[in-house]
């Protein structure tokens, strides 16, 4: 019976190649549409202690609702650093750029800026302060709570 089961897998052998690779691309373009949801709050019943008490902190103190997104330009002279600065600025929805011209924000032929949003790093706000920096900007790096938010998911895997 064994025999049978075995020399069935090798005959058939590519088609169950070819299901295996069908059924990974599948599982990958299906791992793109699955959202993490990490705000426990909303597990817990109204009567929780704990989510009596995180209402009565919203009640009481102001949720910051601001996000960062730290982007890294490379190879820039420095007018070119300054010209950045003024581009950064004039995305709408940041709201500030933070950049000095000091070894704190330049490392060998990498400027740093940090620019400010005054929305949630999952806000269309912010989603576009990424875009725009993603689509205007060659040789860029960018790190923080809106490029978390907005990374494409396969860089994961790469």
């Amino acid at each position: 019976m064994l025999k049978k089961i075995t020399d069935f897998i090798v005959e058939k052998r590519y088609f169950f190649l070819i299901i295996f690779i069908l059924l990974s691309g599948l599982c990958l373009f299906l791992s793109t549409k699955v959202t993490i949801n990490d705000d426990i709050m909303k597990y817990l019943p109204k009567s929780s202690e704990t989510k009596i008490g995180k209402d009565i902190m919203d009640e009481e103190f102001l949720e910051q609702d601001t996000s960062t997104l730290n982007v890294m330009l490379k190879d820039l002279s420095k007018k070119e650093k300054q010209e950045a600065v003024k581009k950064l600025e004039k995305i709408e929805g940041v709201t500030s750029v933070e950049y000095e011209d000091t070894e704190e924000y330049n490392k060998k032929n990498a400027s740093l800026y940090i620019l400010t949003v005054d929305d949630y790093a999952d806000s269309k706000t912010a989603t576009n302060v990424y875009e725009t920096v993603k689509k205007n900007f060659k040789k860029v790096e960018m790190n923080g709570t809106i490029y978390e938010e907005n990374k494409p998911i396969l860089q994961l895997w790469i």
